[in-house]
C-alpha cells in the first residue's frame, strides 16, 4: 500500500517486522524480474552494498570513478542505474548562528561576559559551521575489488 503512495495504518506498519520482510525476500528471490530476484537474495543473505571512500572537493574525479564502476557492473550483467550511487553525505556537526541575537547556546562563566558556546569550546570552534563531506561510491559487494582496483588511478 505505501509503495502505491496509499496511505498506511498504524497497525499496518507495526505489522512490518523482520519475519514478515524475510518472507517477503524469500518469496521475491524466486521472482520472474531477475532484478528484483537478486536484490531480495543479495538483502535476505546479508550480502549487504559496500562502499569505496572518495576523495573530498574532487567532484570530477567522483564522476569518472561512477563511470568506471558503471562499467563494470554492466559488464556482470547488472544495471548500473540501480548497482552503482554516489553517495555524497554531508554533516554540519555544530551551527551556530552568525548574527547578533539571542538565538544557539550561550554560556556564562563566573567573572567573565556572556559568550557563545562556540568560543568558549576549543572543540566547538573548530567545528563550527563546518560542513564535513564524505563522499563514496556504493556498489554490490561481488564487484568491489574489481571496481576498487579500476578506481584507484582515479583517486590517487
Amino acid at each position: 500500500s505505501a509503495v502505491l503512495g496509499e496511505e498506511l495504518s498504524t497497525g499496518a506498519y507495526l505489522d512490518l517486522d523482520d519475519p514478515l520482510l524475510m518472507g517477503c525476500f524469500a518469496t521475491w528471490e524466486r521472482a520472474a524480474d531477475p532484478t528484483l530476484s537478486r536484490f531480495a537474495s543479495r538483502l535476505r543473505h546479508r550480502q549487504l552494498p559496500k562502499t569505496i571512500p572518495l576523495p573530498n572537493d574532487a567532484r570530477p574525479q567522483w564522476e569518472e570513478a561512477k563511470a568506471r564502476a558503471d562499467e563494470i557492473a554492466r559488464s556482470h550483467g547488472m544495471r548500473p542505474e540501480l548497482s552503482v550511487w554516489l553517495d555524497v553525505p554531508t554533516d554540519t556537526p555544530y551551527e551556530e548562528p552568525q548574527a547578533v541575537n539571542a538565538d544557539g547556546l550561550w554560556v556564562v562563566l563566573s567573572h567573565q561576559p556572556l559568550r557563545r558556546l562556540g568560543e568558549i569550546s576549543f572543540l566547538l570552534r573548530q567545528l563550527r559551521n563546518l560542513t564535513i563531506v564524505r563522499p563514496r561510491l556504493v556498489i554490490p559487494e561481488a564487484i568491489r575489488a574489481e571496481v576498487g582496483g579500476a578506481v584507484e588511478g582515479v583517486l590517487l
